[in-house]
């Protein structure tokens, strides 16, 4: 639509049910839809024209800051395929547990939740090299915490966490203590 609002079009007319959308670049859009019998990872021109299938049985994905490459998870794997489409590549570097992720402002380094230990499993955050590698960062991960986003700057992690049924977006720095002890609380709800 125009800034006024007006001229309205449907950016997907024949997308009826999706989850998540995010821009990827200036070009594209990429969201995961229900198509058929399973979700699946679609990119589109930002007009919501020349919709291509990136990537099948999608719970969760994330562009890159450059917007050339989106990163992809199902229930038990990772990948990353060129937004232009093509072959996705498996990231083992993740765990299979994991179960949200994040790319850096820079590209550099993925963040995810993921669950460790047996058992009883601890849910936990982890931070790795986009390139492979072993963990550079891992913390305990407190109940009631939802999203994950990169601090701006790249040297934070921002979570939404509820506690006693207030929702509040907290940062914490890759160079704190424990998860959320020393925290700082961006915003508050109640």
């Amino acid at each position: 639509m125009n800034m006024d609002g007006s001229q309205r079009t449907p950016l997907m007319p024949n997308v009826h049910s999706f989850n998540t959308m995010s821009n990827c670049g200036d070009r594209y859009f990429i969201f995961d839809s229900f198509t058929e019998k399973q979700i699946e990872l679609l990119r589109t021109d930002a007009d919501g024209g020349n919709p291509i299938g990136l990537g099948e049985e999608v719970l969760g994905s994330d562009c890159s800051p450059d917007g050339k490459w989106v990163l992809y998870w199902t229930t038990r794997k990772h990948y990353r395929v060129p937004v232009e489409g093509g072959t996705p590549e498996e990231l083992t570097s993740l765990p299979a547990s994991a179960a949200i992720a994040a790319i850096s402002p820079d590209g550099k380094w993925i963040a995810y939740g993921f669950q460790e230990g047996d058992p009883v499993p601890v849910p936990k955050l982890g931070v790795v090299a986009t390139a492979g590698g072993a963990r550079a960062h891992i913390f305990p991960l407190p109940r009631g915490v939802r999203g994950l986003r990169w601090s701006p700057d790249g040297k934070g992690l921002q979570c939404v966490l509820t506690r006693n049924g207030a929702a509040n977006i907290s940062e914490q720095p890759l160079a704190g203590n424990c998860f959320f002890r020393g925290a700082k609380t961006l915003a508050t709800s109640s």
